[in-house]
């Protein structure tokens, strides 16, 4: 998780750029990333506009051929 404030004239933006865990990941770690996601949007101010940027699905490394 990657976070950007951009201050602008009239109002300021925050940038968020995650990468979730995959389906193969256990259930314990996908809640923790979500309540960390949930965390970091609760702490922008609420004037700001906010943009969340990213794979909600990242899956790295070669793709296996589906037989």
């Amino acid at each position: 998780m990657c976070k950007v404030r951009i201050k602008g004239k009239f109002y300021n933006t925050k940038i968020v750029n995650i990468y979730a865990p995959t389906e193969s990941a256990n259930e314990e770690q996908k809640e923790q990333f979500y309540e960390d996601l949930n965390r970091c949007c609760d702490q922008i101010p609420k004037h700001d506009a906010l943009l969340i940027l990213g794979d909600f699905n990242a899956k790295i490394g070669k793709n296996q051929p589906i037989n």
